[in-house]
């Protein structure tokens, strides 16, 4: 009877075992895909205020123009 009880706490302890680790491996996934996911905002946001100061580029040489034109 002492030997079912051992093999039943090693089976539970075994399954502790595999869900500890395989909540670290997601946990770790979870990590490296959120680091992806704020590289790729950072990356679009660098995009996005690259484009505005193109275009605040643009709307000033117009207003430069459109001065120079009249004056």
């Amino acid at each position: 009877m002492g030997e079912g009880i051992e093999d039943s706490q090693q089976e539970i302890q075994e399954q502790q075992f595999v869900h500890v680790e395989s909540t670290k491996l997601r946990l770790t996934v979870g990590e490296e895909g959120t680091k992806e996911s704020e590289q790729e905002i950072q990356q679009q946001q660098r995009a996005r205020m690259e484009a505005n100061k193109l275009k605040a580029l643009e709307r000033a040489r117009a207003r430069a123009l459109a001065s120079s034109a009249q004056g």
